[in-house]
């Protein structure tokens, strides 16, 4: 089934860095769009024509005021880190996944015309026996607490999707990079890298670099969110990638480092021991989402590479 149409779109987490871009993205393909978050900008920065509601999406009263004149919500809000193994699958429960379901029920209620969840396309899958990219229909085996959660609230979905009617899509995105990442967080490694030679720091690696990940660009990543609004099937999950893997050692040896030596700055790198939530190989196919929406990322690894330097340049580093 397709899904309706889409013009007033509720992006919750929509100040965050897939955020940001997906709100420029909604903007340009004409929807209307509000943004909540816990944390709002300065006026300056904010989007012209876009209106900003601060709260707690885990606030009933809140929720409810948010979802007024909506007719699509994207959920981008994750309230605990890839790397933060010491939490608990209660902890998990209680911050992400039982706000989910409070949250599909409201929707069920508003009757809601789209529910997008943004996912985990690099955690959901687990180790893959196959060096092929893979397919939404492949076994989905996480490792990592922030996986699992991810695909808790995805299957739930899903359930009321097929239950109570609740129009449910899946967004499964690679590994995002681009302006606006923010470096030294845990998650980003472009970001970090760059970020660790303006400052004169040395960079750790997990492992012995040869992890294989894909790579997609934030605005490409946001337009094939927009895409999925659109056009996508209802009950159904989609990746978001390129297709195209690229081994770590490849992506700092020639892409990283000439980019930052062309710039006159230089990288040093320390390896240490692999972390247990990193799989070695993670290449996402978008067959799907080329087939069912005519998607298909178009920006170059090394443009893209290119302008988040820029960015991180101008970027306030503390």
């Amino acid at each position: 089934m397709n899904a309706p149409n889409v013009s007033r779109v509720l992006i919750l987490g929509g100040m965050g860095f897939i955020g940001q871009h997906l709100t420029q993205a909604c903007r340009s393909a004409g929807m209307t769009v509000r943004v909540a978050d816990m944390f709002l900008p300065a006026s300056e920065v904010r989007q012209d024509g876009v209106e900003y509601v601060e709260g707690d999406y885990k606030d009933p009263g809140f929720l409810e005021s948010i979802l007024e004149e909506i007719d699509s919500i994207v959920h981008l809000v994750h309230d605990t880190m890839i790397l933060n193994q010491e939490c608990s699958m209660d902890v998990e429960f209680e911050r992400n996944v039982r706000p989910a379901m409070q949250l599909m029920d409201m929707c069920c209620s508003k009757k809601i015309g789209k529910f997008l969840f943004v996912s985990s396309g690099g955690t959901v899958y687990g180790n893959q026996l196959s060096r092929q990219p893979i397919a939404e229909s492949s076994s989905t085996k996480p490792i990592s607490l922030y996986g699992t959660s991810k695909l808790i609230i995805e299957n739930i979905g899903f359930l009321y999707n097929v239950q109570k009617n609740l129009p449910f899509i899946v967004a499964r995105p690679g590994n995002a990079y681009g302006p606006g990442q923010k470096p030294f967080r845990g998650q980003g490694f472009v970001a970090t890298a760059f970020a660790s030679a303006l400052k004169g720091e040395v960079l750790n690696i997990f492992g012995d670099g040869s992890v294989v990940r894909d790579y997609i660009h934030a605005r490409d990543l946001a337009d094939a969110l927009v895409a999925i609004l659109r056009f996508g099937k209802l009950g159904e999950a989609y990746n978001i990638g390129t297709s195209n893997g690229v081994a770590l050692h490849t992506l700092l040896n020639e892409y990283i480092t000439p980019i930052l030596e062309d710039d006159g700055y230089s990288l040093q790198c320390q390896y240490t021991p692999p972390r247990g939530v990193d799989v070695p190989y993670n290449v996402l196919s978008n067959d799907k989402l080329r087939r069912d929406t005519n998607f298909s990322p178009s920006i170059e690894l090394r443009d893209g590479l290119r302008e988040t330097l820029m960015w991180l340049k101008n970027f306030k580093l503390m």
